[in-house]
Parts: structure tokens; C-alpha cells; sequence
């Protein structure tokens, strides 16, 4: 079967009538349904027809189909991605669909972000849309972070539907620069964007930090527009053990102009001013982004550590003497290291069920040039 797509730990490859077992596992879950034909299960004879029109499709519409998502590491059905048209037009569409057991692990997004990023290079499209239920926020979600965004409320499938769309990005000039106070809003904008992609935050700013020692304070503009920013404390107290080095406290790229090596020129611009100004080649970075990490591992940086973060719930005993101090806590945000983790979870109540305040484990990472 002809492999179309392969990605980090998925292959995409065309359907064949052997993945009716687990096409039709799929179709009859009424979890995975819910938001899919009005939550109606067809019957196996109607999802058998299903499979024959998408191998028909794909055999008739060359680089455009439905394709079998294969997990590599246990050569697993795991549901299916496409690129294709949409409901009785000519736009072409990203859609998916997961067996309920790979919910959660990153793979939608993987996936979509792949086939956005293949439409646009190897089949030149130069748009791309996708369409879900208003009411379903997890492809919502995954829609957004593969970078495409909401346009309108309409009607396909027979159901009305939340629609969104990307464009190719056309190649613009990418200006670094020191940033200067005049640009702060726009500046927060820029960070509100990252933030609301990443697990990196759990507080908003509402104004842009300042810290004790010198800092490179650098930003991308396209059009006067602020694209990306980075700031790095130089010999930062956080990190006196490490010094001479830069501590990057901010960093990130709007989700509109990513995938343009911005967030590159940034770290390479800071790094020639830390060389120039201070004879500092070293910056140490923390993150317990997931694609930070991956994003950070690709660059060449060299993990130096990791620790989880979490927060946590006062007990009892704590929360009343901290009322009786005037102090009215709701919960605590702190760290342990790795080996300590089950200890904190024995004798605290860690926040779990809240997207922002979940524990994760932040990786550091040093980058020499």
C-alpha cells in the first residue's frame, strides 16, 4: 500500500478493504461519533460502502484522499487523515479521526500539522480549510494550532459547522531589532499568542516584564508588525551557578508566521549580541512545552536537567494557619525534582483536571555558539 505522508510516529498510507475491521471499530464508537452525522452509528454495510468510496476517491484524485493512520512504534490502526475536498466544493479540506484510545497524545495535531505543511509544499495549494462541530473545542483546538483560523459559522455535511482556513504564507521580509518601549501592546499581543499555544505559562502578563541585570531584548517585525521576541537576562542570580551565560526568560513566534525560521533568527541574533557586547556564548533555556522541548532538541541544545512543575491544593492544617495570617490561599505553584514527585503527591492534593495548572516536567536545556 503506497505510503502517502510519514511523520514523527505516524505513517499515512492508502486504505485498503484488510482495514475494514478497523475502520468500522472506528465509525461504531459513539464517543468517537458524537459530534460526526448527528452522533448516528451506521450500520457495518454503511461504513463498508464508507471504505469503498474513500479508496475510490483517493484512486481518482491524484495527492488528495483519505488515508490509514499507522502508529510506527506498534504498527497500529489508529484512525485516518485527509486532505480532501470539501462537502460538494472545490476547497480542499484537513480532517481526522482517532480511535478514542489516542485522544490526548498529541497525534491529531501532529497529523494536521503535517498535512497542512505537505498541502502547501508538495501539492502547492495555497489554501487549505477545515470544518468541525461549534460545540466539539478538542478539534477546535487542533485546528488552530495546525495555524488555521476561524472564518465563519455554515453549512456542510448537513449540519452547521465552525469553519476555518490558512492561506500560504508569501515570503516577507523579516526585520530583527531591538525592542523599544513605543511597541509594548503590540509586544503583548505577540506574547498572548504564545501563551495561549503553550504550556510554558500559567499567569498572564498584563505588562511587559522587566529584570534586574542587562537583557537582550530583541523582536521580529514583518510590516512594522511584531512576529516573535526574545529576551535574555545576562548572568541572571536564577542561574549563578551556570554564569557567565544569558537566561532566556521570554520567547515565541506568533501562530501566523510560524514556519518561517524566525524563531532561528532570533536566537542567532541574540547570540552575536551576547558574544559582542558581553563575551557570552552560553543561553540557558527552560520549558515544559512538549514542542518547545522538540523545537529546542532540533536546534542541537543539550538537556542539562529537568524537574516537574505543578500546583497544588493547601491542606488543611496549611490553609488555616495561613488564614489565620490574613492570607486566604487558594493554591501554591511550585516544583520538586523528578525523584521527589511521588513524595509531593502523597502529602499534597496536585491540581490535575486544570489545562493551565497541570503538572508537567520542564526540561532545561544549554545552548552554546
Amino acid at each position: 500500500m503506497k505510503t502517502i505522508l510519514e511523520t514523527e510516529r505516524m505513517i499515512l498510507r492508502d486504505f485498503s478493504m484488510d482495514d475494514l475491521p478497523d475502520y468500522a471499530k472506528l465509525d461504531s464508537d459513539p464517543e468517537v461519533m458524537k459530534y460526526i452525522n448527528n452522533g448516528i452509528i451506521k450500520s457495518f454495510e454503511e461504513i463498508r460502502q464508507d471504505l469503498i468510496r474513500i479508496m475510490k476517491y483517493s484512486t481518482e484524485n491524484s495527492g488528495f484522499g483519505l488515508w490509514a493512520a499507522i502508529e510506527k512504534e506498534q504498527n497500529k490502526f489508529i484512525g485516518w487523515f485527509c486532505l480532501k475536498h470539501l462537502d460538494k466544493t472545490d476547497e480542499i479540506e484537513v480532517g481526522y479521526r482517532l480511535i478514542r484510545e489516542f485522544w490526548g497524545r498529541g497525534f491529531a495535531s501532529e497529523g494536521a500539522e503535517s498535512l497542512v505543511k505537505h498541502g502547501f509544499h508538495k501539492l502547492k495549494l495555497t489554501e487549505i480549510v477545515g470544518v468541525t462541530d461549534p460545540d466539539n473545542k478538542a478539534s477546535i483546538r487542533i485546528l488552530e494550532k495546525a495555524g488555521l483560523k476561524f472564518k465563519k459559522y455554515a453549512f456542510y455535511y448537513n449540519s452547521e459547522v465552525a469553519y476555518f482556513s490558512i492561506r500560504k504564507k508569501s515570503k516577507q521580509a523579516i526585520i530583527i531589532k531591538e525592542y523599544r518601549p513605543f511597541q509594548e501592546t503590540q509586544w503583548l499581543d505577540c506574547h498572548a499568542s504564545v501563551m495561549v499555544d503553550s504550556a510554558a505559562w500559567w499567569t498572564v502578563l498584563h505588562k511587559k516584564p522587566v529584570y534586574e541585570n542587562e537583557v537582550i531584548d530583541l523582536v521580529a517585525l514583518i510590516d512594522g508588525k511584531i512576529a516573535g521576541f526574545i529576551m535574555i537576562e545576562i548572568n541572571s542570580t536564577i542561574i549563578s551557578e551556570m554564569n557567565p551565560a544569558g537566561f532566556v526568560w521570554e520567547f515565541g513566534v506568533h501562530r501566523d508566521f510560524r514556519g518561517n525560521g524566525i524563531g532561528k533568527m532570533l536566537i542567532e541574533k541574540a547570540h552575536n549580541m551576547m558574544n559582542s557586547n558581553f563575551r557570552i556564548n552560553k543561553s540557558i533555556w527552560y520549558s515544559q512545552e512538549e514542542e518547545a522541548q522538540k523545537y529546542y532538541e532540533k536546534l542541537g541544545m543539550k538537556e542539562i536537567g529537568k524537574h516537574w512543575q505543578f500546583s497544588i491544593r493547601a491542606n488543611k492544617d496549611d490553609f488555616q494557619a495561613l488564614l489565620e495570617k490574613g492570607f486566604n490561599c487558594w493554591n501554591m505553584r511550585g516544583s520538586s525534582e523528578i525523584k521527589d514527585y511521588d513524595k509531593v503527591k502523597k502529602n499534597f492534593k496536585i491540581i490535575e483536571n486544570d489545562e493551565t495548572l497541570k503538572p508537567g516536567i520542564c526540561i532545561g536545556y544549554e545552548y552554546i555558539r
